[in-house]
């Protein structure tokens, strides 16, 4: 049986435990990680180009998480 779950590794670092950035190539996995470890965490995702735009003019802008 094939499966269509993406193949996950185990992480040789421990999850950070204070704010932290999160960079790397694209289709690596680094949003898929991020929802798994921390289902809670606030993210901004500054491709969305509007919300970008938002973010520029007012950096104080107060919404639910992204």
């Amino acid at each position: 049986m094939v499966s269509d779950a993406p193949k996950t590794y185990k992480r040789a670092l421990s999850k950070p435990i204070s704010t932290f950035f999160l960079v790397g190539m694209r289709g690596t996995g680094k949003s898929s990680w991020v929802k798994k470890a921390f289902p809670n965490a606030f993210m901004v995702n500054l491709l969305d180009e509007a919300l970008y735009q938002e973010l520029l003019v007012d950096p104080a802008v107060s919404k639910t998480p992204y």
